[in-house]
């Protein structure tokens, strides 16, 4: 039963982070500023060795996934179309 609400909370904050990755894949640019990019990329990713550290699957998904989306947008803001 708590992984279930693991999981909810994985699915949302991904799912809150698709539209802003998809528009920036679409317009070739992103707005979202440097400096928040950098720290969000760093922490998730910290998250995601304490997270394989701990086994805790869920939490390996979801920073995984975000760390993903912040590259997408990392990539976009120094390679814009």
């Amino acid at each position: 039963m708590v992984e279930i609400i693991g999981v909810i909370g994985v699915v949302c904050i991904v799912l809150a982070w698709i539209p802003e990755t998809v528009d920036a894949i679409k317009k070739g640019k992103t707005h979202i500023p440097l400096p928040f990019l950098l720290l969000y990329i760093v922490g998730s990713s910290s998250l995601i060795a304490y997270s394989v550290i701990l086994f805790d699957f869920v939490f390996i998904t979801l920073n995984s996934l975000a760390t993903l989306q912040s590259l997408v947008h990392l990539y976009y803001h120094f390679f814009p179309r």
